[in-house]
């Protein structure tokens, strides 16, 4: 018997048994694990032999390295595992070209010589990609090339080989530069130099072989003059200085030129690719040649009206738990780091503000890999229902988003127009007629009639129906006079007409507190003209719940009470610790001087930092956001009562958009 360690050590009578089965003799084996497989390598060479049809000598040749044929080889058995009837696929992809309707029979299906008409004749039908099929459509019969005048001015060329007139068709309709092609030359990953392993005896070994081979490339880049397919040859493919019309073919040049050891996998890759929308997660088909389904068509010409973003190369879109309208973008330009990624808001119509969208460029990468890993990373974590997230991203989204997140910044550019949307708040001004008018009311002018109030009040007409222009959780100004001083009073809207303010309901600042109350006795003492405004974050600083949490802890324990302090301690500070966790005044900030001085002179009794000269706790310009939100959600204790309950419901009800279909319009 003979001893069959000695073709490996590694043998053992289970896989001598298991080759032998499989028809394999000693010698055979032996020639097989000579080209560097080993004993456990049975049914790759059984994939080699059968499907290939490959001797040990001639899967060398088919490629440069073994390794890629392994490869080949996962990529056989996956698609057998996925799609065991061919039928099912071939006719998928007729559907998409339109041989058949949807109604028709599934069991249908095409045969193997309209899949393979398909993939010769229908190719150009294609949106995106080109395939030919190796075996069939090249020659392996050396070419030369002739001048205009018919002389030879070129040996055999290694790795340049004729095409079938079909092919040769195809190919010059596809290029469309009136020149005929004739031939494809194969060549390195950057079209300078001949393939290794695409050149000479190894590639007439791969024609031979190659009945079932597929090469598909991607099309699109054609007109781009990319470096992986050309449609003149040149000094690069040894024919001179002169161009020739000849297809230059990178066989190197991975993903944009792939070859499928079978038709199965080759039409599998189409299905998968060429047939669906460019949108990284959309599974929708498109027919037509447009990139991208009908959906999202509407989404980038949405973004395009409002908002151009030029040459993009990626978008996806998602849900988020604060807004069920979320994407994001890369798109290129010609910077050291090329690609930027932007997030996109799409913000509906609300009663009766419009809609709009938010790109916020928020990453920049040297390359389109990174800029995809770092967009996927974002989307992770920002998704509505996956896991894994960091829980301060989840509490503070806004941190993920802005560059400037854990760096000192000033509050307005934390809070541009960019993350944070202004909504105005409409009034109507209307003058009533006094109780008691002179005779000459309205026209008398004449102050000797003593008719001081004659032209009327003046009354502020706020909408019947705030919950029209304003979200729960929007930090809310209205200007007020007091003591010959305008300002502006600042709150949380709550929703259904409430207010959560820091205030004096008795009009002594040094006992006032956090109160909720209707929006009637929030606006009180506004001046006439009645100017009132609202900031709402697109990218939220804080989780809502978060928010209601501290709101409620705030107002049901008496926070802050009898620690007010105009310069450091006022309800603007509090509306923006609540809603952006930043402690902080604009108001404060613009006048810190006036502001102190005035807490000093009507607030004597404050126990803020102004009788100190402190303003704004001393921040100045600048503030660091990853700090000012720990400082701020550690000031207050948590606390889900009554009022967390319903700050919590009335967001959820208003603001958290309910989506089937994640989408930017």
């Amino acid at each position: 018997m003979t001893n069959w360690k000695l073709i490996h050590s590694d043998f053992t009578s289970r896989l001598q048994q298991q080759w032998e089965k499989n028809s394999f003799t000693y010698n055979q084996t032996q020639d097989w694990i000579n080209i560097g497989l080993t004993p456990h390598d049975c049914s790759f060479v059984v994939y080699l032999r059968d499907i290939l049809k490959c001797e040990p000598e001639e899967a060398l040749n088919f490629v440069s390295d073994i390794e890629e044929l392994r490869v080949q080889y996962q990529e056989y058995l996956q698609s057998q595992n996925e799609e065991s009837e061919e039928d099912q696929l071939v006719r998928a992809m007729a559907l998409s070209l339109g041989i058949f309707n949807f109604t028709d029979n599934p069991s249908k299906g095409l045969t193997d010589e309209e899949a393979e008409q398909y993939l010769s004749t229908k190719r150009l039908n294609l949106k995106k990609y080109f395939v030919f099929n190796l075996g069939k459509e090249l020659s392996t019969i050396p070419v030369t090339v002739s001048d205009y005048e018919g002389k030879t001015v070129s040996e055999p060329i290694p790795n340049l080989r004729r095409v079938e007139p079909l092919l040769s068709e195809h190919l010059t309709q596809l290029f469309d530069d009136n020149q005929q092609k004739l031939a494809i030359s194969f060549t390195g990953k950057n079209t300078n130099q001949p393939s290794q392993a695409w050149t000479g005896n190894k590639l007439d070994q791969k024609i031979k072989n190659g009945e079932e081979v597929y090469i598909i490339f991607d099309k699109r880049r054609i007109k781009a003059n990319s470096s992986y397919v050309r449609s003149k040859a040149d000094s690069t493919t040894q024919l001179g200085e002169l161009d020739w019309p000849i297809v230059v073919l990178a066989m190197e040049a991975k993903p944009q030129v792939q070859v499928f050891q079978s038709k199965k996998n080759a039409l599998k890759f189409l299905r998968e690719n060429d047939f669906k929308c460019r949108v990284v997660s959309c599974k929708e088909e498109i027919i037509g040649e447009e990139d991208y389904c009908l959906y999202h068509q509407t989404c980038l010409a949405k973004l395009d009206e409002q908002k151009s973003i030029p040459n993009i190369q990626e978008i996806d879109t998602f849900e988020t738990w604060f807004n069920g309208n979320c994407g994001y973008v890369i798109n290129k330009d010609n910077a050291k780091f090329p690609f930027h990624i932007w997030l996109v808001v799409y913000e509906p119509e609300y009663g009766k503000v419009e809609e709009k969208i938010f790109p916020m460029r928020f990453w920049k990468a040297k390359n389109l890999v990174d800029a995809h890993k770092k967009a996927q990373e974002i989307k992770k974590k920002l998704e509505k229902g996956s896991v894994g997230f960091n829980p301060f991203a989840v509490a503070n989204p806004f941190c993920l988003i802005h560059w400037k997140a854990d760096e000192y910044t000033t509050f307005a550019d934390l809070t541009s127009e960019l993350y944070v949307r202004k909504i105005e708040v409409p009034i109507k001004l209307e003058i009533k007629e006094p109780n008691n008018p002179c005779d000459c009311y309205p026209a008398c002018d004449c102050p000797a009639c003593n008719c001081s109030s004659r032209m009327g009040d003046i009354e502020t007409i706020y909408p019947d129906n705030l919950d029209d222009h304003l979200k729960p959780l929007d930090v809310v100004w209205v200007k007020k006079e007091s003591w010959g001083n305008v300002y502006h009073h600042v709150g949380v809207y709550l929703g259904d007409n409430k207010v959560c303010h820091y205030s004096g309901a008795d009009k002594k600042q040094y006992r006032a507190k956090v109160i909720i109350t209707d929006w009637k006795t929030f606006i009180v003492n506004h001046t006439t003209d009645g100017e009132t405004f609202a900031y709402r974050p697109i990218i939220p600083f804080k989780h809502y719940e978060l928010i209601a949490q501290q709101i409620d802890r705030a107002v049901d324990n008496d926070y802050w009470e009898g620690r007010y302090c105009l310069a450091n301690n006022n309800c603007e500070h509090r509306a923006n610790s609540f809603v952006f966790g930043i402690d902080y005044s604009k108001q404060v900030n613009e006048r810190p001087s006036k502001s102190i001085g005035w807490c000093k002179k009507y607030r004597g009794q404050c126990i803020g930092k102004c009788k100190s000269n402190i303003a704004n706790d001393s921040k100045g310009l600048t503030v660091k956001l990853t700090d000012e939100i720990t400082k701020t959600n550690a000031e207050l204790d948590n606390s889900t009562g009554q009022w967390y309950k319903e700050i919590k419901g009335q967001y959820e009800a208003k603001t958290v958009v309910p989506s089937k279909n994640c989408k930017i319009m």
